[in-house]
């Protein structure tokens, strides 16, 4: 296994948010900016409490704004860290 050098490690921003439709923010994200930048997102979804925290790449980070305003998503909150998102939810 090959140990990548702190500067090629993917940088990740996680989003809390109340609910969001998948299917159309992956439509939405591809009808804006293509596959490649789609591939490039490293999207992941996980669901506590329902509620939702997205793991994205963080040079990605504004387009995926642009796409939950787009969906009339405004009460979402970033974080720097999974810890730091799951401390604001209360959870050990």
């Amino acid at each position: 296994m090959v140990i990548l050098p702190k500067a090629l490690k993917i940088k990740n921003r996680y989003i809390l948010i109340d609910f969001f439709d998948e299917e159309k923010l992956k439509n939405d994200f591809i009808k804006y900016f293509g596959y490649i930048n789609y591939y490039d997102l490293h999207l992941n979804k996980i669901e506590i409490n329902k509620r939702i925290i997205l793991s994205i790449n963080k040079k990605h980070l504004y387009k995926i704004i642009f796409l939950l305003y787009l969906q009339n998503i405004k009460n979402f909150k970033i974080f720097k860290t999974l810890k730091g998102a799951k401390s604001f939810l209360n959870i050990s």
